[in-house]
């Protein structure tokens, strides 16, 4: 039907879009009274350097999308396609008289697409600082994104994850995770083989420490891990949902294989009874209650650390 047709449309128009040409839903408009600020790239130089510009129609014009990077924009163009492919073979598949939607809206296995990540960790004394620091740290990542863009000459793709993650035992402390992997160097750029990533750290470090509303207690570390190493809390992504009697739902989701006993947390019910199974892990975000696997098996990138230094070498991005 119509509803169906729309959304292959979206997803063919968006996966073939000449980036940067703005998506306008009108004309931008002016009004010399109120005299504010519209995005105009032929006016304003700092409008050129937007990547995918999604402007508002309300008065007055602004780019909705002003903080997407090379590798944000490449990530959602490599999505649209693959969607628009999805499609194609749902819409066009005469043997088919039934469409199976569930292949549209599969979960992005994030903590299993890449080879390495980098975990970004926030902390502060009490929560009251840990939220304030927390959101800042956040707002800042696409300059850590840009700085890491600027130091490898593009040949770095950075994957945000969107969702802060918590290790269920510190409610002052939040992680945040980059996807990692190597591409080729855009043109005119010279290929590297080790990407060294404490400049950029550094600067990030720099950056968000010299915030008006730092205290002694806020503090962000950087780590790099591959895959085998990430902790507990990050997998499994997605919850299944099993339906149980009607009198209780329990939300339950499984160990990745090879998982050990002790990184397994018990299924939760909303009625918070004692745990059933040793082999069922939560729902990372939603629940936020598995166990922390030990920080000292991360190498903790600082300016004391060269595990970044040659990371072509040490991790064969």
């Amino acid at each position: 039907g119509v509803p169906s047709l729309l959304l292959d449309r979206f997803f063919k128009v968006y996966a073939h879009w000449k980036w940067p040409q703005p998506v306008l839903l009108c004309s931008i408009e002016e009004d010399k009274v109120l005299n504010l600020k519209v995005w105009d790239s032929r006016k304003n130089p700092g409008d050129r350097s937007h990547l995918m510009p999604l402007i508002t129609p309300a008065y007055p014009s602004m780019n909705s999308s002003y903080n997407v990077t090379e590798s944000t924009l490449s990530i959602m163009t490599e999505e649209f396609n693959s969607a628009a492919e999805i499609l194609k073979g749902l819409l066009l598949n005469p043997a088919s008289r039934s469409v199976d939607w569930t292949l549209l809206f599969q979960p992005f296995p994030f903590f299993k697409k890449y080879k390495h990540y980098l975990m970004v960790e926030v902390s502060a004394l009490g929560e009251d600082n840990h939220v304030v620091w927390e959101g800042w740290v956040q707002s800042r990542l696409r300059h850590l994104m840009s700085g890491i863009q600027a130091y490898t000459y593009g040949s770095l793709q950075m994957h945000p994850w969107p969702f802060e993650l918590s290790d269920g035992l510190r409610s002052s402390t939040s992680y945040f995770f980059l996807g990692l992997k190597r591409r080729p160097p855009p043109p005119g750029q010279p290929s590297i083989c080790n990407f060294d990533l404490r400049p950029a750290v550094e600067d990030f470090k720099r950056l968000v420490h010299g915030w008006s509303g730092w205290k002694e207690d806020m503090n962000v570390a950087i780590r790099s891990l591959k895959q085998k190493d990430l902790p507990a809390f990050c997998l499994p992504e997605v919850p299944k949902v099993v339906q149980m009697p009607i009198t209780e739902r329990t939300l339950t989701a499984h160990c990745t294989p090879g998982a050990t006993e002790d990184a397994a947390t018990p299924v939760l019910t909303p009625k918070r009874k004692p745990p059933t199974s040793p082999t069922a892990a939560p729902a990372t975000h939603l629940l936020k209650q598995p166990k922390l696997v030990a920080p000292s098996a991360f190498p903790l990138l600082n300016s004391h650390s060269d595990h970044l230094q040659n990371i072509g070498d040490a991790t064969s991005i």
